[in-house]
């Protein structure tokens, strides 16, 4: 363990019985005494203690009522504007474009001891829906000042990173010892280990230097808190257009749209009576009667038992012996009849989407209930999902998902909202499209789809994928909004016909009978690309990886044989100390 100063310790072991007063001194201490013990996960607990609020605002409730915009009054605070848009996007805004705010809009204003001049912010808080946060030492002075103006205030004694973090925090998750949303934070305040979790640091080198994956991104979650948040690499290895990976970057999440994007719809539907694990799929959907497809139970369905076939190659059937695309199926510019854009100066016949649907429908089947991995599967319940409430799944997941959850940077399509450089590329494809995918969906079937299809298409965040399994975590709910309700959660999650040597959930993957790494109530996905997402409710812990495995090719297989996530994951539990 690293050695504690005897007053830190004495300060933290009181933290929960200090005044307010007791706190800003206590605070100032720790901070004092950080530059030699590094004891941050202590002083993270004090800042959250340090922090205080008035006003119904706080936290944040709604995340898709209007727009958040960030008003700056004396110096930069770059920690609290990163971490602010960690919860939801965040606009930056001057005086002179106070004209921009709509009525439903969020201002969030920020106020540093530096600066002395109170009358900018109160002349900005003639705006509804103002939330007003000072920093540093003369906060006793503003605070009286900006609570005649204000209603919503959040004030710390201090402006350093871990205040600026926590105040962050309060803004949109509230009470750091009941937050609504997730926490930042360190292993110990958590029940983990520091030293242990950085052990992590070792193998996200070993995945770029082996050659497994030019860059990757893991996150790990305890408790509600965010402990670990590293990446390596690059986004395209020795390209010359390669960049440093950064935290916010996109990725494409492959087959973990599955049940990130998808099965949400699946549980929904569950829930509202539309549907039963026991129905037939004719019954539930009248394309399918009189196929061969239509008594399949939608259970078998989700669990990968009901005798679909793996996948169909459409692509191949588009492709000449050289692999060039054939010019009945494709146009480098959209014209009449080829409107499907499969990446930049390729666009697919419009008819090969009806294709698609009447050779999976006509597909063969086996009745044998063997597990076998369809994609198929997640065509159907994007089509049901779709057939029930009226929207694309693309729009489906925006308004009912990631827009209420502050993930802002998930969806299908992400070029349509955001540049490509923050998008990681997915392959340098030699074989069918002929160019580097980034930022198109690298799933052949899905390409034809334009880009959003049930079983893959989604891309993702670190971030936002932990605001989703988070939200999977706390039993359908996340920011004061339920979701789901536990119990179908629960339900879905579970080893659904372990009795009968099917390992897996209703949508979700889960441990393999041979495990000896995960809780046994995890469950969670893996894509493609080269990503996983896993919840353990028991260990209350979410880990996500994140990589673009396939690039240069998705050929390359070294992140599987190196068995780097699941090496990774088994650190995170290695590292939990309060067991």
């Amino acid at each position: 363990m690293k050695h504690i100063y005897p007053t830190l310790l004495l300060l933290f072991l009181s933290i929960f019985s200090l005044s307010a007063e007791e706190t800003d001194e206590a605070y100032s201490s720790a901070l004092r005494h950080l530059k030699s013990t590094k004891d941050s996960a202590k002083v993270m607990s004090l800042a959250e203690k340090d922090i205080r609020s008035t006003g119904s605002m706080i936290p944040v409730k709604k995340l898709n009522q209007g727009r958040f915009f960030y008003l700056r009054c004396g110096d930069k605070l770059p920690t609290f504007e990163q971490y602010l848009s960690r919860y939801v996007q965040v606009l930056p805004i001057t005086l002179y474009e106070m004209k921009k705010l709509r009525p439903n809009d969020v201002l969030i204003l920020s106020y540093t001891h530096q600066h002395t001049d109170v009358s900018a912010l109160i002349q900005a808080g003639a705006h509804l829906n103002t939330i007003a946060v000072a920093f540093g030492e003369k906060t006793n002075f503003v605070k009286r000042k900006l609570e005649e103006a204000f209603t919503n205030v959040v004030y710390t004694s201090s402006d350093s990173y871990f205040s600026q973090i926590a105040a962050a925090e309060r803004i949109f998750a509230g009470d750091a010892k009941k937050p609504i949303r997730l926490l930042y934070g360190y292993p110990e305040q958590v029940g983990m280990s520091q030293d242990s979790l950085n052990k992590i640091d070792t193998l996200l080198s070993q995945v770029v230097s082996s050659g497994a994956a030019p860059g990757a991104h893991v996150l790990v979650a305890r408790h509600g808190r965010v402990v670990y948040d590293r990446y390596v690499g690059t986004t395209a290895g020795d390209d010359p257009d390669s960049r440093p990976v950064e935290g916010d970057m996109i990725y494409d999440m492959a087959s973990v749209t599955k049940v990130m994007a998808t099965l949400p719809f699946v549980m929904k539907m569950y829930e509202e009576g539309k549907i039963k694990l026991t129905d037939r799929l004719g019954d539930v959907m009248p394309k399918f009667k009189g196929t061969n497809k239509e008594n399949m139970v939608l259970a078998d369905i989700l669990t990968h038992r009901a005798g679909l076939k793996a996948w169909i190659p459409f692509y191949l059937q588009t492709l000449d012996s050289k692999t060039e695309p054939l010019s009945q199926y494709y146009r480098n510019i959209p014209t009449d009849g080829f409107s499907h854009k499969v990446v930049d100066g390729m666009y697919a016949i419009d008819s090969i989407t009806d294709t698609i649907d009447a050779q999976m429908i006509a597909s063969p089947v086996k009745n044998d209930k063997k597990y076998v991995y369809s994609d198929f599967a997640f065509f159907i319940f994007r089509q049901m999902s779709e057939q029930f409430y009226g929207l694309g799944l693309d729009s489906l997941v925006q308004k009912e998902l990631y827009r209420p959850l502050g993930a802002w940077r998930s969806g299908y399509n992400p070029l349509k909202r955001f540049p490509n450089d923050i998008v990681v590329p997915s392959e340098k494809d030699t074989y069918w499209r002929h160019t580097t995918v980034q930022g198109y969906v690298h799933d052949m079937a899905a390409a034809f789809l334009d880009g959003v299809s049930g079983h893959a298409g989604l891309f993702s965040t670190a971030d936002d994928m932990a605001k989703m399994s988070q939200m999977y975590l706390w039993g359908g709910v996340y920011g004061g909004e339920r979701f789901l309700k536990k119990e179908t959660i629960d339900l879905f999650s579970s080893c659904y016909y372990c009795n009968e040597g099917n390992y897996r959930g209703l949508g979700f993957d889960r441990p393999s009978f041979s495990n000896t790494v995960m809780g046994a109530k995890t469950f969670g996905h893996t894509g493609f690309t080269g990503t996983a997402i896993w919840i353990d409710p028991e260990a209350d812990m979410v880990y996500i990886f994140l990589s673009n495995r396939t690039y240069q090719s998705m050929n390359n297989n070294i992140l599987s044989s190196g068995g780097y996530r699941s090496s990774i994951q088994e650190i995170c539990y290695k590292s939990i100390i309060d067991k």
